[in-house]
Order: structure tokens, then C-alpha cells, then sequence
């Protein structure tokens, strides 16, 4: 019998979206055939929200049900951000 052990890769960035700086904490998905995290990210009152991106050819896309307006306005840093990691 063999074990194989995958290696989570996880790490958060403070960016700022909307108008104040935020953590967003990143989760590689490893059971999925092209390259995605997960992504959480707190408001001001601790709400959280989920949303995951996705890599789509040359982009990413992000996704995820009620993604406030803040989130979406800073797509193009977030993206950079989960392509750090990468290289």
C-alpha cells in the first residue's frame, strides 16, 4: 500500500481593495486540472467572503457568489498576487 502526500500551499497578502488595505488568505486547489485557489477575505464588520480564481489560458478568473464590489475592483492585484508563488 502506498501514501502519497500532496503539499498544501497556502499564504496570506495584505492588498488593498475598495478603500482600505485587507487580508486576503490564498489556498492552492491540488484536485483540479488547471491551477485555481481558493481565496477568503474579511470586511470591516468580519463578515467573510469566499470566492475562488481560476487560470484560463493567459488569465485568471475569479468567481464566487456575492463577491462584494471591492473584491471585483481589485481583481487585477489579486490575480498578480496568486501568480507569485508560482515563478
Amino acid at each position: 500500500m502506498s501514501t502519497t502526500f500532496h503539499r498544501q500551499v497556502q499564504f496570506t497578502r495584505i492588498l488593498r481593495a475598495g478603500d482600505r488595505a485587507r487580508e486576503f488568505n490564498f489556498l492552492k486547489m491540488n484536485n483540479v486540472a488547471q491551477p485555481a485557489f481558493h481565496v477568503d477575505v474579511a470586511d470591516e464588520r468580519g463578515e467573510r467572503y469566499i470566492f475562488y480564481l481560476y487560470q484560463e489560458g493567459e488569465g485568471w478568473r475569479l468567481s464566487g457568489e456575492a463577491v462584494p464590489k471591492w473584491v471585483t475592483e481589485a481583481a487585477e492585484q489579486i490575480c498578480r498576487e496568486a501568480e507569485k508563488p508560482e515563478k
